[in-house]
């Protein structure tokens, strides 16, 4: 059996005996989680090809099971459990093996498509490389799209030795940079143009949005359209990128364009802005991310009232919010498991439909991160209105480690913990005896 003709994505619910397999499966994609709640983080992200866990972590394979049909599923131990021929005809789990079983390496194997190998030797460091854009021009022709699919060819005329792990440090116009951890996996020796291919190492999901934004950034400054789109399209989609990015630095009262708590000006800057950003008055554009963008900000202006209006006690800040129907009125929303479909339940406070969609989208992509980071904000949102701050701050932290800088995320983090704090202080100086 040759090489592996297919790089697995495998997760294993950390146990000592395992340990020693995640070092055979060096050259594919691990997931390494040391509790059911991260494993359920992980299997809601990532669309796997194979769970592994101990026979005493036999929920994380139950929920596998649920949310990942088609992975296979493996239990590890010494003992099999009482119940091991239930889990096997119920297809609960798919094979046990002791770790050391090499029938495990041999499924493993079948799987990948060739043998697993053992672990290279460790990189060695090769300290930081500078390259420097002049203009955003050769930013987006050189670069940009290298970068988006994870590797980076460097020009330099003393290249590093394969395997050598570097600082990459890409200087770009206006004091903008981007420094990425890279290694090397080849080197141009000979010819005119000397220099070395990399592997870039750190593009999580934060990493990847900030790529997005410098090149959307380069955009802006040449002139530039994206593929597919028209010009009407990408101004438009300009616009809402930097007006999305305004409204998350300024508070409520910023948003709506007021001083201070007021309820019939938060209702009729609510309604005025709402002509404005309503989702339906983009459909002409016929672009999925100028349609999410809008109905983004949507949200954000919605929300952005509701808070305001819940500082006040009249009849009038009770009484529910309908938005102006814009002109020309649009088709009903559509059926089906859609992202837009979610985000529309979600501006309208239908969130035990929108929590359905996201659901849906999930199954189908484990790996849809927005669909997650909006699924987590609804159930804090609720949490929060039934006064269940501690559920609700573990939510918006994972919300947190999907989008690092989401504006609600950081607000309520910070509300709850301040609530938490005053809880926690003393309303007076003890007196002496």
């Amino acid at each position: 059996m040759g090489a592996p003709t297919k790089t697995l994505r495998l997760l294993l619910v950390e146990e000592p005996d395992l340990r020693a397999l995640e070092e055979r499966l060096h050259s594919h994609e691990v997931f390494v989680a040391d509790s059911f709640e991260r494993a359920g983080d992980v299997l809601r992200r990532k669309t796997l090809d194979v769970v592994i866990a101990d026979e005493r972590r036999l929920e994380v394979l139950r929920l596998a099971a649920r949310l990942q049909p088609v992975a296979r599923r493996i239990m590890c131990g010494g003992d099999p459990p009482e119940q091991l021929e239930r889990l096997l005809e119920k297809q609960t789990i798919h094979h046990f093996f002791s770790p050391g079983d090499p029938q495990l390496t041999g499924v493993l194997e079948t799987l990948a498509g060739g043998p697993l190998a053992a672990r290279p030797p460790a990189p060695t460091a090769g300290g930081a490389v500078e390259v420097r854009c002049e203009s955003w021009s050769q930013f987006a022709e050189r670069y940009a799209e290298d970068i988006k699919h994870g590797g980076l060819l460097i020009q330099t005329d003393s290249p590093p030795d394969v395997n050598t792990e570097l600082e990459v440090r890409i200087l770009l116009p206006d004091d903008h940079s981007l420094q990425l951890q890279a290694r090397v996996v080849h080197v141009i020796a000979e010819g005119a143009r000397p220099g070395v291919g990399v592997q870039l190492l750190d593009l999580d999901d934060e990493r990847r949005r900030e790529i997005q934004r410098l090149i959307e950034l380069g955009r802006r400054h040449t002139g530039e359209t994206a593929p597919g789109r028209t010009a009407s399209q990408e101004a438009m989609l300009r616009r809402l990128l930097a007006e999305r990015e305004a409204l998350g630095q300024q508070d409520e009262l910023a948003i709506l364009g007021l001083d201070a708590p007021d309820p019939r000006a938060a209702r009729r800057a609510f309604h005025r802005l709402s002509k404005r950003y309503h989702p339906d008055r983009f459909g002409k554009y016929e672009d999925a991310e100028i349609d999410r963008l809008a109905t983004e900000i949507f949200i954000q202006i919605k929300r952005a009232f509701t808070r305001v209006s819940r500082t006040g006690t009249t009849q009038e800040q009770a009484a529910p919010v309908v938005a102006p129907a814009p002109a020309p009125p649009q088709e009903q929303v559509e059926a089906g498991p859609s992202f837009k479909v979610a985000l529309r339940r979600i501006a309208n406070e239908e969130y035990g439909e929108a929590q359905q969609e996201l659901e849906r989208i999930l199954a189908q992509d484990g790996g849809n991160t927005e669909a997650q980071k909006w699924l987590y904000l609804i159930q804090a949102r609720q949490l929060r209105r039934r006064g269940a701050d501690r559920e609700a701050l573990a939510k918006y932290h994972a919300v947190l480690k999907l989008d690092a800088r989401n504006p609600e995320a950081v607000e309520e983090v910070r509300a709850i913990c301040d609530a938490r704090c005053r809880a926690a202080r003393p309303l007076g100086r003890p007196t002496g005896d």
